[in-house]
């Protein structure tokens, strides 16, 4: 958890038909990605440090994180995803254009 101190680079970027993705140090997700992590998460009822290694061999995670289960801050890498998109709202980014005043 002390990892969870240091400073941690989260950035939203809209990039046209990218979308919008989230970077937690060296790896970059779309958001929709990572709201699927998360579901997949709280299925587990238990906290990412203590169901990484589930979650690492579980083929209900997406393929696109695979990589981060080969490091060794992988339970950190999952927290700060997951918490990247406890209240994200896609109306407030304009993610969606069937959000009021997005086109």
């Amino acid at each position: 958890m002390k990892s969870l101190l240091l400073p941690v680079l989260l950035l939203l970027l809209l990039g046209g038909s990218q979308g919008v993705k989230i970077q937690v140090g060296k790896f970059t997700f779309h958001v929709k990605s990572v709201l699927e992590l998360k579901k997949v998460i709280e299925t587990e009822e238990k906290e990412p440090t203590e169901v990484t290694q589930e979650l690492c061999h579980s083929n209900a995670l997406p393929e696109e994180f695979h990589p981060v289960c080969e490091e060794d801050n992988a339970p950190d890498i999952f927290i700060q995803l997951v918490r990247a998109v406890e209240n994200f709202d896609e109306c407030e980014i304009c993610a969606n254009p069937a959000c009021p005043g997005c086109f």
